[in-house]
């Protein structure tokens, strides 16, 4: 490949064919024992939040045992004895997935580091040392503390807002994702005052991959902010980063069995979800979005949410023809309830799909909604079928923003623990790299950003050192990132 402006000038089946196309003096890279492929798309994460967390604390996602979670934090506090706490993220940790059979308790966590506050956040309970414990007036415990009891943790030490960090984060998050093998990446839910520091981000030339940016419409102030603002979707605000489809909640969370569902969740008859944004808030949001040309990337996590929030969004006028049409998308969609995938793909609809969550969460699903809805959950396959757009992304930092690892999910069902989930659901090879790179750019072709490897197209590639197209499934998820380019910059270059 030869890269010339950026952009891809020449490829051929051989270095001496390119080097022949390439002009006299050109710098020559080389990775004997690399395999290049289009850069890996995220469609749905929170760039800034993941880069705090990568700041503030070890990132145990994959982590498989209580010794390797105690043996990271605590490398990781030595390292940085300037944080007044350490914050680690993981994805959702399970005993069944741990080699000792449990989860990490208080007295696990003061081994790393008992000096100062030490949080282990996942998404839906938190772990904290002794000093963790007494900072947020809270009595000793040992085990892990569930969401609604471990409130006042997570509020003290997993702020959503990073007030006066923003611009940092971002940038942090950005660098991570660009290890991953990322070249662009979608932010879902911005503040209208962090697109202009991503603005400047992308002046000073500080960001490693693209960004698309969605203002978020749904939590305090945002929807007042957003209607305030002047920006336009689709602006332009530096060569790497555009303003993208305005985001909107609906319901809430599964993994807090708060999604709106058909079916009440087990052992809580009474408990069919609730919403974030009551249904007269989704269309007066709607509403709003179609005025200023904003399509919409909403938020649905039941299969009821998905249905109810699929028929307002019909009912608002963004399923007709016209300058929104193809453009808007649910986030999510974990359930769809017979009929929707279809009402999806005539609507022109597409998914922002988390694949990476099955790796993560499967044994966590079982418990919460049975094995049943947990073998269903997330039927790529159906939507695929049926011609609807989808594409994948991470949800970071609710769950690791490593492509690999979503992409193994996909094809072979199977969770850390090892057990596979809803087999019928696999995708092939290829389908699940394509949902990381064309077909993600495909779905927002209006950006102009590339999927694809070719003649013309801006140089966005990742470098690997093995064949995704064809190792073992099983070696997908270790595959190393060598290199990332990015518009023919370098953003991420592995250690020897």
């Amino acid at each position: 490949m030869a890269v010339r402006g950026g952009r891809i000038a020449a490829l051929g089946a051989s270095a001496g064919e390119v080097r022949r196309a390439a002009p006299a003096g050109s710098e020559v890279l080389a990775f004997p024992d690399g395999f290049v492929r289009p850069g890996f798309w995220d469609t749905h994460l929170h760039i800034a939040r993941t880069g705090a967390a990568a700041l503030r604390g070890p990132l145990l996602y994959e982590a498989r045992s209580v010794a390797e979670i105690v043996e990271r934090l605590a490398e990781f506090a030595g390292r940085h004895p300037e944080l007044p706490a350490v914050v680690a993220r993981a994805g959702c940790l399970d005993g069944r997935v741990l080699a000792e059979g449990r989860l990490p308790e208080t007295a696990d966590l003061d081994r790393a580091e008992s000096r100062r506050p030490v949080v282990i956040a996942d998404v839906n309970k938190t772990i904290a040392n002794g000093a963790a414990l007494a900072a947020a007036g809270l009595a000793p415990g040992g085990g892990p503390l569930r969401f609604e009891a471990g409130r006042a943790l997570h509020d003290r030490f997993v702020p959503r807002g990073l007030p006066g960090a923003y611009a940092e984060s971002f940038a942090a998050g950005t660098r991570l994702l660009a290890s991953r093998g990322v070249t662009c990446a979608v932010d879902g839910g911005a503040r209208v005052a962090a697109i202009e520091d991503v603005r400047r981000l992308d002046a000073e030339g500080r960001l490693g991959c693209r960004a698309i940016l969605a203002p978020a419409t749904s939590w305090d102030g945002d929807l007042e902010d957003f209607q305030a603002s002047r920006h336009e979707f689709g602006e332009e605000l530096g060569p790497l980063s555009r303003v993208g489809p305005a985001k909107l909640f609906y319901d809430l969370f599964v993994m807090h069995r708060s999604a709106a569902m058909y079916r009440p969740y087990p052992g809580e008859p009474g408990n069919r979800g609730r919403y974030k944004v009551e249904p007269e808030g989704l269309r007066l949001r709607l509403g709003l979005a179609r005025e200023r040309g904003f399509p919409v990337a909403v938020h649905v996590t039941g299969d009821r949410g998905a249905a109810e929030a699929a028929a307002l969004i019909e009912e608002e006028g963004f399923g007709a023809p016209g300058p929104l049409f193809g453009r808007s998308f649910l986030i999510h969609a974990y359930f769809p309830p017979p009929g929707l995938v279809e009402k999806v793909r005539d609507l022109g609809l597409g998914v922002a799909a988390q694949p990476v969550f099955l790796r993560h969460w499967a044994e966590g699903l079982e418990d919460l909604l049975g094995p049943e809805r947990a073998a269903d959950f997330n039927p790529l396959d159906e939507y695929l079928a049926a011609g609807v757009a989808v594409a994948a992304g991470s949800d970071a930092p609710i769950c690791d923003p490593e492509p690999l690892a979503g992409v193994h999910a996909m094809v072979a069902r199977r969770s850390l623990s090892g057990r596979v989930w809803g087999a019928r659901h696999a995708l092939s090879r290829a389908q699940a790299l394509d949902l990381y790179s064309g077909s993600a750019a495909r779905l927002f072709a209006w950006s102009g950003f590339p999927g694809g490897l070719e003649v013309g197209a801006p140089a966005d590639l990742t470098v690997l050192d093995r064949d995704l197209e064809t190792c073992a499934d099983d070696e997908i998820p270790g595959a190393r990132v060598l290199a990332t380019y990015v518009a023919g910059r370098e953003t991420y270059r592995a250690k020897p």
